[in-house]
């Protein structure tokens, strides 16, 4: 029984040691082209590991550690350009990460910790001029952000608090002039708003409540004259409206209801009253020409 022991131990545990042996593994395409490279150890990768497209290009190169992706990985176009290059930690992306387009040009910068967004971010055009800046607080919008034309012109500004719009929200035409400004409370719209023609006119000013339409509001021509001023309820056109053409004479004059037409309105031509109207819900049911 000593004897069987003697040899019977010595060759289990050869056994595992072969099992556990640093093992090669690679793979081609048809065309001959490598498909993968790598080592595994005790069945579990290890080590640089180097992956190809079948046209010969990197598909994505990086070292294992106990089946883990770690540190620097680089991924790469069917074509041969860089995709994407970053680190790993115990698997999961960490850290800075570049990312560029098929031909080559960066499509943004991204700092990740843990697998989240967290830290700076910043995404370009395919001209290299930066599109969008802002940061990331363990994947949460947060402080300022930025936001740029084609050119490079600053097109909005926002700030966010746990993913949520907080503060003075602008936002510019191209040619710099500004086109909307509004004020934002836990990610909803409050308080007076206002918006912008190209030229620089006022195109309309309000209020709003919960990120809904509230109060009176007016609304402008490009030549800067009014066009309508009415009011507002959650969101819809609830009381007194007012029309305007260009010259400031008024066009018609009545009530809405929940969004539509009600009651009586009257219609103006060059300041000369040209019919009236009685509606009910939106219904027309009565009208009246002069």
């Amino acid at each position: 029984m000593k004897f069987l022991l003697k040899f019977i131990l010595p060759l289990f545990f050869f056994s595992t040691l072969l099992a556990q042996e640093k093992v090669l593994h690679q793979d081609f395409w048809p065309s001959g082209n490598p498909k993968y490279s790598g080592y595994t150890f005790d069945n579990v990768k290890i080590g640089s590991w180097v992956f190809w497209h079948e046209t010969g290009a990197i598909q994505s190169k990086g070292d294992y550690i106990n089946g883990k992706e770690e540190g620097v990985w680089v991924f790469g176009y069917a074509n041969g350009n860089l995709k994407s290059t970053g680190k790993y930690k115990n698997g999961i992306i960490d850290s800075l990460w570049y990312f560029f387009d098929l031909y080559g040009k960066p499509t943004s910068e991204v700092y990740f910790n843990e697998g989240k967004y967290h830290g700076k971010y910043i995404e370009y055009y395919p001209n290299t001029q930066k599109k969008i800046e802002g940061n990331y607080v363990e994947g949460k919008k947060d402080g300022l952000w930025e936001y740029y034309d084609y050119n490079g012109q600053k097109t909005g500004v926002e700030t966010y608090k746990n993913d949520l719009l907080q503060g003075n929200k602008r936002i510019w035409f191209s040619n710099g002039v500004k086109a909307e400004e509004f004020n934002y409370v836990n990610g909803k719209a409050e308080g007076p708003a206002k918006k912008w023609f190209e030229n620089g006119k006022l195109q309309a000013e309000g209020t709003l409540k919960n990120g809904l339409y509230e109060g009176l509001w007016k609304y402008y021509y490009e030549s800067g004259n009014i066009f309508a001023e009415g009011y507002y309820k959650n969101g819809e056109w609830n009381g007194k409206y007012t029309g305007y053409d260009d010259e400031g004479n008024i066009l018609e004059t009545g009530k809405h209801l929940n969004n539509q037409k009600h009651g009586k309105w009257t219609f103006y031509n060059k300041g000369k009253k040209e019919k009236t109207t009685v509606y009910k819900n939106g219904e027309l049911m009565k009208e009246k020409k002069y």
